[in-house]
């Protein structure tokens, strides 16, 4: 899946991670549009005819336990001054996650309740299965 993301810094992990979802719609026949201003509720937004799509990406995790290494993302944003992140409806339609093991898309309704997601246990082959501790289970779908 291109570019190892480990051990570079968070900011490069998610230009990357962007820039891979990007590749993703691109080589689908979509136009990919970026907004001017850091910190917007949608990374980009991609328009294909009449279909228009607000796309927000995050960089999966690893997170490792006693039976095993799970991915995960994390979509509230830590504590700031101003107060914490939250999603709403009209912040983006879809959630792609991007890991060095796959692309995969959840629609935004299914995670505006979460504040982060366990999505795939990481195998020895480096594939991922979606399984029992899938907080999505039914609407996450690889792309890639």
């Amino acid at each position: 899946m291109g570019a190892h993301m480990s051990g570079m810094d968070s900011q490069r992990t998610g230009a990357l991670a962007e820039l891979t979802a990007q590749t993703y719609y691109v080589s689908n026949g979509y136009d990919i549009y970026t907004p001017n201003i850091p910190q917007s509720k949608c990374d980009f937004i991609v328009t294909k005819g009449s279909e228009v799509i607000k796309v927000q990406v995050k960089k999966a995790t690893e997170n490792s336990t006693k039976s095993g290494t799970y991915l995960q993302i994390r979509l509230q944003g830590k504590p700031t001054p101003y107060g914490v992140r939250e999603y709403t409806i009209d912040d983006f339609d879809e959630l792609i996650i991007v890991h060095d093991a796959g692309i995969w898309i959840i629609p935004s309704k299914d995670v505006l309740d979460k504040k982060s997601i366990t999505f795939g246990k990481l195998m020895d082959d480096g594939t991922v299965v979606v399984g029992k501790r899938s907080t999505v289970k039914t609407s996450i779908y690889k792309v890639a």
